[in-house]
């Protein structure tokens, strides 16, 4: 499928959840499909990461992956799009176990209900060539219990239940295929922050801290926030002139 020039590198986006936090919204229409203004979270996810220049993207799919699909082929011939729906869930990292044979050695990861307006490019280019990962945490105020800590340019801690006056994990990292090799006797769920906790045992997860904060859609109230900011940012933008 030819693409526009641009970025090498492959993104992996994780929408496969039921999204079952998000309730009756999510029961007949993919988390990602939900409704912005008159477009949907996922043109709007996808915007900064093309604005990189990134044209190569991966879906980890399940919950309704046909809707998605459909969705995605408005994007073939402008854009490299291939996608691998999980036979059973198994969380986070067990998505991309599911579509191992799909990733490339080294690509960029991105939570598919998670918007982050940042330079994606600069991410890739901090990875630093001896680690299998990097973490990209924020200072920023998200509605989230911050929870990374760095140190030294590496996160030395990871808890889902705080870290006292630590940073906040984006959803955003970067990863080689390999640190994903541990996991394949795994035959249960599997969560993206068994691999972090065992990376951050070795010394092995590098992490880079932004200012930007993120959004994510992941429950009712927040996918209302999230619209309503992105409302504001439009009309914003109309007033500068701006597209």
């Amino acid at each position: 499928m030819p693409t526009a020039d641009g970025r090498k590198e492959q993104v992996v986006i994780l929408a496969g959840g039921f999204a079952s936090r998000l309730g009756p919204l999510a029961r007949e229409v993919p988390k990602v499909l939900q409704p912005v203004g008159d477009e949907t979270f996922l043109d709007v996810m996808l915007t900064p990461l093309r604005a990189s220049g990134f044209r190569r993207f991966h879906f980890c799919l399940g919950h309704l992956a046909d809707a998605v699909r459909r969705y995605l082929e408005r994007w073939e011939g402008e854009l490299e799009i291939s996608s691998s729906v999980e036979r059973n869930p198994r969380g986070t990292a067990g998505a991309l176990l599911d579509g191992l044979g799909h990733l490339d050695d080294l690509f960029l990861l991105v939570l598919g209900d998670t918007y982050l307006d940042i330079d994606y490019a600069r991410v890739v280019d901090l990875m630093p060539g001896g680690l299998p990962a990097l973490m990209v945490a924020t200072s920023a105020p998200c509605g989230v219990t911050p929870n990374v800590l760095l140190s030294g340019g590496h996160v030395v801690r990871y808890d889902k239940d705080g870290v006292p006056g630590g940073l906040t994990d984006t959803g955003v990292a970067v990863l080689r295929r390999s640190a994903l090799d541990p996991l394949l006797a795994r035959a249960g769920p599997v969560d993206l922050g068994d691999v972090f906790r065992r990376l951050i045992g070795r010394g092995e997860l590098a992490g880079t801290q932004i200012a930007e904060r993120f959004y994510d859609i992941g429950t009712p109230a927040r996918y209302g926030q999230f619209v309503a900011h992105r409302h504001r940012t439009r009309q914003q933008r109309r007033k500068e002139g701006q597209p």
